[in-house]
C-alpha cells in the first residue's frame, strides 16, 4: 500500500482526466434522464430556500424557524445562482446538481491523489454517484449534497497535502471544512479528523498539527460565534435546539439509551452496507485471501458468513429495508408528506416485497463485508503504529476513518435521517477503495479469477440495481411532485386560499408555516388550518374529487393519478 503514496506531487501530465470527467458526465446523464424540471420545493428545502430569498430581498441573512443548522454556506450558494434571473427553485435545484457534480469531481481526484488507477477510480465514484439518497437529493435544495460537496473537497486537499507537504493545500482544506462547518454543525469533524490523524504520524509534522488544531479551533468560534449572533439579532430558529433535544431524550435513561444506541447502530450499518457493498465486493477477493494469511482468519471468516446469514434471516423475517428514515421508503424515494385517508397509503403502493428482500440482502452482506475491512483497517494502523511506522499513507487512511467514525459517534446516540450518511459513506468508500488499489497479491491462480470474475458480477449487479432503482425513484418523485404542485396551483387559481388547503407539508411549510402551531389530532401536522381541500393519492369518505392529474411513473408500483378533493357540504 505505501507504495503507492508518495511525497511527491502528482504531475500534472499523469492526471488523468478521463477518470475524472466520465463519472460525473454519466451521473449527469442520468440527473436529465430523471427530470430534475419544477419550480417547486421538495422536502425541507422550502425552509433553505425562504432564507435565500430573504436574503436576496433584504440582504440579510435570517434562518427560517424550521432549521437547526448553520445554513449560511448553503444560502449563499443558492443565492449564487439565483442572481441572474431572480429567485426560483429551479435555479436551487441547479445549484444543488452543479455541487453534486463538483463532488463527486472532487471524490475522483481524490483516489487518484491517493494513487488508485483509472478503472477503480470510475468504479467507486460511479458507487457514489448513483446512491439513491446522492441521486435524489441533488434535484432539491437539501443541505446535504452541498455539505457533502464542500466535505469531500476539503478531504481532497488534506489527502494532497499528506502527498506534497505544502502548507498552503492544508490550508485550503480548513478553509473547506470551514466552509462545511457553515452548513451544518456536524463539518467540525473534518479539522478534527485531520488533526487526530497527524498527531498519529511517527514523525510528527508540528506546523501540520498545528494548523489543524487551529482548524477545530476556527470550526468552534465560528459555531459559537454564529448562535450569539443569532441570539443578538433575535434570530434564533423555532428547531435550533431539535439536535440536543433529541440527545438528551436518548440520555433519559439507560434502558432508552441502550434501545436506542442499538436500533442506530443496526440502521447505520444497514444503509451504509448498502450503499458500500459494490466496491466492498470487488474488494472482497484481496479481503478474504488477508483474513486467510492471518491465525484465526478462518474461523473469523466463517463466524462472518454465519453471523450475516443470521442476520439477514431475522430482518427477512422482521423487518427487511426499507427502515423508514425518510428519503429512502417502501414505495420509492423522496418522503411522501401527504394527508391519506385512514387507513390507507399516502404515496405509491410498496414495490414488490422480492425487491426488498433483494436490497436487503445485499445490504446485509455489504455491512458484514465492511465490518471485516474495518477489522483488517484498524489492525494495519494499529502494526503501523507500534512499529513506530505511521508514515503519510497510513495518516491518509486513518483521516478517512476518523473522518467517518467522529462524524458517526453523535448520530449513534441521537439519531439521525439516512440522508445524513452521505458523509461516512464517501469517507469509507474512499478508504475501501484504497485497500482495494493497494493491497498487492501473486499472480492469481485460475480458481482465483474465477472468484474474482463471480464477485466483479456480483458487484455489478449490485450496482446497477440499485443505480435503477435510485434514477427511477428519482424521475417518480419529480414526476408526482409536479403532479401535486399542477393541482395545487388549480386551486388556487380558482381563488381558494393557503389557508383552505392540505396540500402537504412543502405546501403549507411555504404558506402557513409557524413556530407556533398547535397540533390537531384531526389533521396533519404541518400548519393546516382548514383542511376543506385537500391533495393526495386516492379518494376519500366525505370528499369528492374536483381535480386530477395523471402521473407517469418508472417504477413498476407507481400510482398513475393525484387528486384534488373537496369537502362534501354538510
Amino acid at each position: 500500500m505505501d507504495t503507492l503514496f508518495t511525497t511527491k506531487p502528482l504531475a500534472s501530465e499523469r492526471r488523468d482526466y478521463a477518470a475524472i470527467l466520465l463519472p460525473v458526465a454519466i451521473w449527469l446523464v442520468a440527473v436529465i434522464a430523471a427530470d430534475p424540471r419544477g419550480n417547486i420545493p421538495l422536502n425541507d428545502d422550502w425552509s433553505y430556500a425562504l432564507t435565500v430569498r430573504t436574503l436576496l430581498e433584504t440582504g440579510q441573512f435570517t434562518p427560517g424557524g424550521y432549521t437547526s443548522m448553520t445554513l449560511i454556506g448553503q444560502t449563499l450558494w443558492g443565492a449564487l445562482f439565483c442572481l441572474p434571473f431572480g429567485f426560483s427553485y429551479t435555479a436551487l435545484r441547479i445549484s444543488t446538481i452543479v455541487a453534486g457534480a463538483i463532488g463527486l469531481g472532487a471524490f475522483a481526484l481524490l483516489l487518484q491523489d491517493a494513487g488508485c488507477d483509472r478503472r477503480k477510480t470510475i468504479a467507486a465514484t460511479l458507487v457514489l454517484g448513483f446512491n439513491p439518497i446522492w441521486l435524489v437529493l441533488s434535484v432539491s435544495f437539501m443541505t446535504d449534497i452541498q455539505f457533502a460537496a464542500y466535505s469531500i473537497v476539503a478531504t481532497m486537499f488534506f489527502c494532497r497535502f499528506l502527498r506534497t507537504r505544502k502548507t498552503g493545500v492544508l490550508l485550503a482544506a480548513i478553509v473547506f471544512a470551514l466552509a462545511a462547518v457553515s452548513v451544518r454543525q456536524l463539518g467540525l469533524n473534518l479539522a478534527m479528523a485531520m488533526c487526530a490523524a497527524l498527531l498519529l504520524e511517527s514523525r510528527k509534522d508540528k506546523r501540520a498539527i498545528a494548523l489543524s488544531a487551529s482548524g477545530v479551533a476556527a470550526s468552534v468560534a465560528f459555531l459559537v460565534g454564529f448562535v450569539f449572533w443569532l441570539h443578538a439579532r433575535d434570530a434564533v430558529p423555532a428547531m435550533a435546539s431539535a439536535p440536543t433535544d433529541s440527545f438528551g431524550r436518548s440520555l433519559a435513561s439507560l434502558h432508552t439509551f441502550a434501545m436506542k444506541l442499538e436500533q442506530f447502530a443496526r440502521g447505520i450499518l444497514v444503509h451504509m452496507g448498502w450503499f458500500l457493498c459494490p466496491v466492498l465486493l470487488w474488494r472482497a477477493p484481496q479481503m478474504i485471501a488477508q483474513y486467510k494469511q492471518q491465525r484465526h482468519g478462518r474461523r473469523i471468516l466463517i463466524g462472518a458468513a454465519v453471523f450475516g446469514l443470521v442476520w439477514f434471516g431475522l430482518m427477512a423475517a422482521v423487518r427487511p429495508l426499507p427502515l423508514d428514515w425518510v428519503t429512502i421508503n417502501d414505495g420509492g424515494l423522496g418522503p411522501v408528506r401527504l394527508h391519506s385517508a385512514p387507513g390507507t397509503l399516502p404515496g405509491p403502493a410498496p414495490l414488490p416485497k422480492a425487491f426488498w428482500l433483494l436490497m436487503t440482502f445485499i445490504a446485509v452482506g455489504g455491512a458484514t463485508l465492511m465490518l471485516l475491512e474495518l477489522g483488517l483497517v484498524v489492525r494495519s494502523l494499529l502494526n503501523a503504529l507500534r512499529k513506530r511506522q505511521f508514515d503519510g499513507a497510513a495518516t491518509l487512511r486513518a483521516f478517512l476513518l476518523f473522518n467517518a467514525v467522529i462524524y458517526l459517534a453523535p448520530l449513534f446516540v441521537a439519531g439521525y435521517f439516512d440522508r445524513y450518511l452521505l458523509v461516512p459513506t464517501f469517507a469509507l468508500l474512499a478508504l475501501f477503495t484504497i485497500e482495494w488499489q493497494g493491497a498487492a497479491s501473486a499472480e492469481p491462480t485460475e480458481k482465483a479469477r474465477k472468484g474474482m470474475r463471480t464477485y466483479g458480477a456480483a458487484a455489478m449487479f449490485a450496482l446497477v440495481l440499485t443505480g435503477a432503482y435510485g434514477v427511477a425513484g428519482t424521475h417518480d418523485y419529480m414526476s408526482w411532485n409536479r403532479a401535486r404542485w399542477s393541482l395545487l396551483d388549480t386551486l388556487l387559481n380558482r381563488g381558494v386560499k393557503p389557508a383552505q388547503i392540505d396540500g402537504g407539508e412543502e405546501f403549507n411549510g411555504t404558506y402557513l408555516y409557524d413556530p407556533n402551531y398547535v397540533e390537531s389530532p384531526t389533521k396533519s401536522f404541518w400548519w393546516v388550518i382548514d383542511d376543506e381541500y385537500l391533495v393526495q393519492f386516492g379518494g376519500q369518505d366525505g370528499y369528492h374529487t374536483v381535480a386530477s392529474v395523471d402521473v407517469d411513473g418508472w417504477l413498476p408500483n407507481f400510482r398513475t393519478q393525484l387528486l384534488a378533493l373537496r369537502r362534501d357540504p354538510r
